[in-house]
């Protein structure tokens, strides 16, 4: 669902060769400080979603999913698999 994150402008960014943090803080969804975030907000809070389902802000998210997150086929079967070997079932 709808997600901001606020970062301290000194803390390192994730992957910013991909130009993932640049997306994510032109489309508002990452912050450098609590009032900014705060503020948009409150300029989406009647319809949180029609900002996060907006076509810039998908691709930013798709991007990042892409980049640090391992959706697999049959994730059931990979845990399985896993567990059998690792527990010796």
């Amino acid at each position: 669902g709808p997600t901001v994150f606020i970062n301290h402008k000194n803390l390192s960014t994730f992957n910013e060769d991909k130009g993932i943090m640049e997306q994510f803080i032109k489309h508002k969804i990452i912050f450098n400080n609590a009032k900014e975030a705060a503020e948009h907000i409150n300029t989406i809070w009647n319809d949180p979603y029609e900002w996060w389902n907006s076509k810039e802000v998908k691709e930013a998210v798709e991007k990042y999913k892409s980049e640090f997150t391992c959706i697999k086929k049959k994730p059931l079967e990979i845990w399985y698999k896993f567990l059998k070997h690792d527990t010796k079932l």
